[in-house]
């Protein structure tokens, strides 16, 4: 099998799931964050509102969040690392194409430009985790 796949296949495969789906993964984290966040300041939002709507509103925001956004981010991530490490798979049944490979992996791995590099990833917050802004409890007053 590694005869009929080229260097550049790999390079391609390797890229799509290191680079391009671990970027899509990093904005359904950020979507998922921002989302997240929300909650913070739904107080003000819903002030005066009857109890049903605000009920209605977290469930659609957790819904959305847990289901959509942060399964989004899994999905992508997942099958980011899947696709990479096929590629460097196929790549170690042919000597030539792992240290091809290899090289371009680094090369891309350290690339100057930053949106030529794998994007570190932040894991995306469920409705269930503590909101940054309350993490470490509430402020002294």
């Amino acid at each position: 099998m590694a005869e009929e796949v080229s260097v550049t296949d790999l390079e391609k495969l390797w890229k799509a799931g290191a680079v391009n789906l671990q970027a899509v993964a990093a904005q359904f984290s950020q979507s998922a964050s921002h989302v997240h966040k929300t909650a913070l300041s739904e107080h003000q939002v819903f002030s005066g509102a009857t109890r049903e709507l605000v009920t209605a509103w977290n469930q659609i925001r957790n819904q959305l969040q847990d289901e959509i956004l942060v399964k989004s981010y899994e999905n992508c991530t997942k099958s980011g690392n899947t696709l990479a490490n096929i590629a460097i798979s196929i790549s170690e049944q042919d000597s030539d194409n792992k240290e091809r490979l290899a090289e371009t992996i680094d090369e891309i791995e350290n690339s100057p430009v930053l949106d030529d590099r794998p994007p570190s990833v932040p894991e995306a917050p469920s409705s269930d985790d503590p909101h940054p802004d309350t993490r470490h409890g509430p402020e002294p007053n």
